[in-house]
């Protein structure tokens, strides 16, 4: 069996599309693994999916019971590799500064985001939560490691959500 989209998207961005054991970016290169396997009554779950990479996979599945050589990893062992490997992808990007584009202080720019906010939430932004809308499209950019035709989806995404016609300043 695999993993539900939902669950794939949410452990590939918590991972950072790298592996939980190693720690080694994975990119396509990647495998969502069963903690417990389903045959053993594990769950297609995201507490059951731990990300790793094609080396770290095949040690985990290639354990010999019956000709031990090595250590074989526990299913609690992979939850703390994973735990721990979360903790600290979301750690770094919290703790990462991140410049704003250019648009940020662009009076018409910053009233669009206003009007988003709005639409999305149903009350009035204040300036240090539009920053934060902002910073977090680019941080999800950077961990998504979208294409700038993706990037420019969203902004033509936004664009069609707040039904502002008009001219609008073309982007740098």
């Amino acid at each position: 069996m695999s993993f539900p989209p939902k669950i794939v998207h949410k452990v590939l961005i918590d991972c950072k599309r790298s592996c939980s054991i190693c720690h080694k970016f994975c990119g396509t290169k990647i495998e969502l693994h069963h903690i417990k396997p389903v045959s053993e009554g594990g769950e297609d779950s995201y507490e059951n999916c731990i990300p790793l990479c094609f080396d770290c996979h095949s040690d985990v599945r290639a354990y010999d019971e019956k000709h031990p050589k090595g250590r074989k990893y526990t299913e609690s062992e992979l939850i703390m590799h994973k735990t721990n490997w979360y903790k600290q992808v979301k750690s770094e990007l919290e703790n990462t500064e991140f410049e704003l584009p250019p648009q940020a202080n662009d009076p018409e720019f910053r009233e669009l985001m206003r009007q988003f906010f709005v639409k999305k939430h149903g009350r009035e932004a204040s300036r240090k939560e539009i920053d934060e809308l902002l910073a977090k499209s680019i941080i999800e950019t950077m961990v998504e490691r979208v294409s700038s035709e993706k990037f420019d989806s969203f902004f033509k995404e936004f664009d069609e959500q707040t039904n502002l016609g008009g001219a609008k300043k073309p982007r740098p």
